[in-house]
């Protein structure tokens, strides 16, 4: 979180109200990522969050306008630390997918995913505490038997994806 920090804010200079706040939404950021999935069922899955240990509900936030492409001298000083915090969720949630699909395959070898399995999206375009998932509903396996392709089913449609735009959810009790 400190290195995504510093390469967000560089050199732009905060009071301390205004780098409080960025924590604070930083910190919803990081509590709001999904853990694993609690339920079996494909049509209404539920996932775990570490906003239920505190809260006990999952973290959300009111959309905002995307600032990331607007230029720093245009913006209002709320306006500035917005667009920071969504430069910081860009950065921090592409890191936290690459980490959940990092490469294990030469030291372990993991089985198959399967139809029902409930994934997260790799999508650039999210806002903040939004993690889209969705459940796979059928797979295409490459002529080696491994599985390259799955078909998943989000709230935006069917779709038809490769490994790689995905990354599966452990389910609690499987893997923890």
């Amino acid at each position: 979180m400190k290195h995504q920090l510093r390469r967000t804010l560089r050199s732009q200079i905060a009071t301390y109200d205004e780098l409080y706040t960025l924590l604070t939404e930083i910190e919803a950021c990081l509590n709001s990522r999904p853990l694993c999935a609690l339920s079996n069922d494909p049509h209404s899955p539920t996932y775990l969050y570490p906003g239920h240990f505190l809260i006990g509900d999952p973290l959300t936030q009111l959309p905002t306008a995307d600032l990331t492409n607007v230029k720093h001298n245009r913006l209002s000083r709320w306006q500035s630390f917005q667009q920071q915090l969504q430069l910081f969720w860009n950065q921090w949630s592409t890191d936290y997918i690459h980490e959940l699909q990092r490469r294990q395959h030469w030291q372990h070898s993991k089985p198959n995913l399967r139809t029902g399995e409930i994934v997260l999206l790799k999508d650039d375009s999210t806002t903040p505490l939004q993690w889209p998932t969705a459940t796979i509903t059928d797979v295409h396996p490459g002529p080696d038997g491994k599985i390259r392709v799955v078909t998943i089913k989000s709230g935006k449609g069917t779709f038809k994806l490769p490994l790689s735009k995905i990354c599966p959810l452990p389910h609690v009790n499987n893997e923890l």
